[in-house]
């Protein structure tokens, strides 16, 4: 998975960049959440339901900030945008392409050596209580 090491090798403080009024930028993660979600807890297999979503703490607070940015009466406009590295990976096309939609600019995320984009998987019991989670970050 991407490493902050290589995050703070790449890091955007060695070049000209300044933060613009009525501009909302986050530093962090932007993952791959995998959730399992079983029937019944049985042993070792389990029939349920695997989702796979875009997440991150940055990536869904930005989310959640676009979403208030363009609901009401807002005459204000807002830049936002993520800085965030990803893994060179179908997985980190994916999410930058997905903030793309939700109208987060991406100018400042980057794409790193052949890391795989951060994962976390949770597994939840049949009554959605956390089992257990993994992380490769």
């Amino acid at each position: 998975a991407v490493s902050q090491h290589k995050l703070e090798q790449n890091s955007l403080s060695s070049r000209n960049t300044e933060c613009k009024k009525g501009a909302i930028y986050a530093f962090g993660g932007a993952t791959i959440d995998v959730s399992a979600f079983p029937v019944k807890l049985l042993h070792t297999s389990n029939p349920g339901t695997v989702i796979r979503t875009y997440g991150g703490v940055a990536r869904n607070i930005l989310h959640a900030v676009t979403l208030l940015a363009n609901s009401g009466d807002s005459e204000k406009s807002y830049k936002i945008s993520l800085v965030t590295a990803v893994g060179n990976d179908s997985d980190g096309e994916g999410v930058l392409q997905d903030c793309q939609r939700l109208g987060i600019d991406t100018t400042y995320s980057r794409f790193l050596g052949s890391d795989a984009t951060a994962t976390c998987i949770v597994s939840l019991d049949e009554k959605r209580n956390l089992v257990t989670s993994v992380a490769d970050m």
